[in-house]
């Protein structure tokens, strides 16, 4: 789960940067003194660099200080024992890191960028020097180095001198979060409770706060940003509109960092995803290996397996919020979506405009998780669809889905059906497909979604489960 912390939530009493006097001899220790942070940096090593220039950012508050950021995040200023006081299941839990041991990733795993433009294809301009946490000020301080002469710099460089101040933004990855009041621990926004999705922010009737619990922060972005949105989520595409739980939505993708033992001590960030990511991609070369298609592939085959129905797609996504819902409904009737009506289902009517794309990201499938697996990948994005479903959907929803089983379910029986009837027909196996290698930016984008959808898809049913083999030969038929 990535957090987003706007230093400018805070109220400092104090400009959130300030541009440093540097010399031979290192930093000035008089504007130090003046921001409360001489002792701070009392062991930076700091010395002029050409062309770059150094600023003091003061980057985030102890909680304990300064109350939940305006997205409702709470980081302690250190590892203590929460008792929540509506229990859903535990009473409390034990948060092992805060801003105080934790400030050092900013350090090891932190770079400079404009507007959270840190993608693979984009720009780093600058470090952080030197990070620590202030005890008197009860904050997390950094000194960065940013291009002075850089054309994007240089106005801010002027603002800076002048005594102006320029808003950054900062991000971090956390494993999850837990609820203020319940104790609900959430990996994702998907799983939130319901304090959480209605009420973030808000006083209870027993006077506590609801807020989010974080702890093993990694810091990775620094962003000189332009608007600073108060609020900012991470969620499906910026191609979709799709209903978020903070309201507002956020175009950015984060090039998040491979986590070393040194920042997950507790091996909190080796997920389980990425091993079933490794046995999918065992069951793609199994596929490949034979060279053609087994008998189980007719069970696929569009003349017994066609697309979902527009008015069943359209009734499916009536609620926004229900995706995740629906999602989850139709992988416990073992239906598992094309990659077309999966991105019908979440952009309706917008998916029309997108055709071309589509195409493009279905003829890449077979090997994506192949292909993911090569790329390093240490962390994958978060699946739309959520590994536990949450509440009931209306019946009519219901309705919808039981009526797909027959035909699209990869269950035992349905698929016993589906093949006698291909059978019957005439029809063969089909011949295998293999990846095509033109793809676009929105097409890339969307394969990532339909992965990590198809990724919980089967680890949900399973994934040495023979569902999970015919959900994987859906891509190469």
């Amino acid at each position: 789960m990535i957090k987003t912390v706007m230093p400018g939530d805070y109220d400092w009493n104090d400009t959130q940067s300030v541009l440093m006097d540097v010399a031979s001899t290192g930093i000035d220790r008089g504007q130090l003194q003046k921001r409360a942070a001489a002792g701070v940096f009392s062991d930076a090593d700091v010395k002029p660099e050409k062309g770059h220039s150094i600023i003091h950012l003061i980057a985030m508050g102890d909680s304990e200080k300064y109350g939940a950021n305006r997205n409702g995040d709470i980081f302690y200023r250190e590892g203590q024992v929460v008792e929540f006081p509506e229990p859903k299941n535990e009473k409390s839990a034990t948060i092992e890191h805060g801003n105080l041991d934790r400030a050092w990733t900013f350090e090891k795993y932190a770079k400079v960028y404009r507007d959270h433009k840190n993608s693979k294809h984009d720009k780093a301009y600058g470090k952080v020097i030197k990070a620590a946490h202030n005890d008197k000020m009860s904050r997390v301080e950094l000194l960065i180095s940013v291009p002075n002469e850089d054309p994007l710099w240089r106005e801010d460089m002027e603002k800076l001198a002048s005594g102006e101040d320029i808003p950054f933004s900062m991000s971090c990855r956390v494993p999850g979060d837990h609820c203020t009041i319940c104790g609900n621990f959430a990996p994702t926004r998907r799983q939130y409770c319901s304090h959480l999705k209605k009420n973030m922010s808000e006083l209870t009737k027993s006077g506590h706060r609801v807020g989010m619990i974080n702890d093993h922060m990694v810091y990775f972005d620094i962003s000189r940003v332009r608007v600073p949105a108060d609020r900012i989520a991470y969620s499906l595409m910026k191609v979709a509109n799709f209903s978020t739980i903070s309201g507002e939505r956020d175009e950015h993708t984060f090039d998040i960092p491979i986590i070393g033992a040194d920042a997950d001590e507790s091996g909190v960030y080796a997920g389980r995803d990425i091993a079933a990511l490794r046995k999918l991609a065992k069951i793609e070369k199994e596929i490949e290996a034979v060279g053609k298609a087994p008998c189980e592939s007719t069970a696929l085959s569009p003349e017994v397996m066609p697309d979902v129905p527009e008015d069943v797609l359209e009734g499916l996504g009536d609620n926004r919020e229900d995706i995740g819902k629906v999602l989850a409904a139709l992988s416990d009737a073992k239906i598992s979506l094309s990659l077309k009506d999966l991105m019908k289902l979440i952009m309706g009517s917008q998916a029309g405009g997108l055709s071309g794309s589509i195409d493009l990201a279905t003829n890449r499938l077979p090997g994506v998780f192949s292909r993911m697996c090569d790329c390093g990948t240490d962390e994958l994005s978060e699946s739309i669809m959520p590994m536990d479903s949450e509440g009931p959907l209306p019946e009519k929803v219901m309705r919808m889905i039981s009526g797909l089983e027959g035909g699209m379910s990869l269950d035992d029986e349905p698929v016993r059906k589906r093949v006698t009837i291909v059978a019957i027909r005439g029809g063969r196996p089909s011949e295998l497909k293999k990846a095509a290698s033109v793809i676009d930016e929105t097409a890339e984008r969307m394969l990532e979604i339909y992965a990590t959808y198809k990724l919980a898809w089967c680890m949900k049913q399973g994934v040495d489960s023979s569902l999970s083999r015919l959900a994987v030969l859906q891509h190469y038929v």
